[in-house]
């Protein structure tokens, strides 16, 4: 996948670099270090424990050869990938801070939706026991996401809560653009719909609230 590697290393650049922007360096990097080392610990305790029950190990052999020992260094970065361009699209849809993490978490679970089935079929990891599996992923992994994600967007909306920045519409450009690839990317006619339903949601809900908010 390497066209997949290609547009994740564009979109962490890119949302660390318009976090930057947006809120400053400071605010922006202690969006980054939380996010990062967060996901870092759970990443940890999911390799060697189990996320509810449920197990996953990655597979360095089938990453890029830059990458393939330093994976756990990167998974957390591509976790922030994922948090920002959602966290901006809820910031675009709402100004409450309870609704801007439910829809943020609802966004970002959506995403792992679209792209931890497309992992698993080119064998970056892979999962064991679990319950309810849909398209190679158990339900743990995404209850897993949405708890995780609640987490970063209430500590997003706090830090941020003073911010003046204004509404930017990069980031949703990107959260459908990465939506877009996942879904052309997807195999499965049953997937491409799942893709579309739950990571075109967030859009609608965005693009609908931009009017009124």
């Amino acid at each position: 996948m390497p066209s997949f590697f290609a547009l994740t290393a564009l979109l962490i650049a890119f949302s660390l670099l318009h976090a930057i922007f947006t809120f400053g360096a400071e605010t922006a990097f202690r969006l980054f270090l939380f996010i990062y080392g967060l996901t870092f610990a759970a990443e940890i305790f999911g390799t060697s424990v189990s996320i509810f029950g449920a197990h996953y190990e990655y597979v360095p052999l089938m990453w890029p050869d830059a990458l393939r020992h330093l994976v756990m260094v990167v998974i957390p970065a591509m976790w922030f990938m994922c948090f920002y361009p959602s966290f901006m699209l809820a910031r675009f849809a709402t100004k409450n801070s309870v609704w801007l993490v439910v829809l943020g978490a609802f966004a970002m679970t959506a995403l792992d939706v679209a792209l931890d089935p497309l992992a698993v079929t080119a064998l970056l990891w892979r999962w064991s026991d679990g319950h309810f599996y849909a398209f190679g992923v158990p339900f743990e992994n995404t209850l897993s996401w949405l708890i995780g994600a609640a987490i970063m967007h209430a500590f997003a909306a706090r830090i941020t809560r003073d911010s003046e920045a204004k509404r930017d519409v990069l980031p949703v450009i990107a959260y459908a653009f990465f939506t877009g690839f996942c879904f052309v990317s997807s195999a499965s006619t049953a997937h491409r719909i799942v893709i579309a339903v739950c990571c075109g949601l967030p859009l609608v809900i965005a693009a609908v609230r931009s009017r009124t908010v």
